[in-house]
């Protein structure tokens, strides 16, 4: 494997439940809100072929599930975000678009 394979310049994006007392700017003051602050951030990134069961059940409860829902859209997030993968939030998207 050559050096440039090796080292990945792509910068690394905080999540608020890996670190709860940061919010970042680009997720917004929702965060505060969210239930999942302190949870295992593990649960949200369940490994392919796993449904997330428990991430979706912490989300299904959550005052803040449309906010997280709408930022995970928008940022085409990988993980359980509003209690959606990512393959759902896309299907989301489209019958979301279509229907307007």
């Amino acid at each position: 494997m050559s050096d440039s394979a090796a080292s990945d310049s792509t910068p690394a994006r905080t999540l608020p439940i890996a670190l709860p007392e940061v919010v970042p700017d680009s997720l917004g003051p929702w965060t505060e809100r969210a239930i999942c602050v302190g949870e295992d951030p593990e649960l949200f990134f369940p490994p392919h072929g796993d449904p997330g069961t428990r991430a979706r059940q912490v989300c299904a409860n959550c005052p803040v599930r449309t906010d997280c829902l709408e930022y995970a859209i928008d940022a085409d997030e990988f993980g359980i975000w509003g209690g959606l993968d990512r393959e759902e939030r896309r299907s989301f998207l489209r019958e979301r678009t279509e229907s307007a």
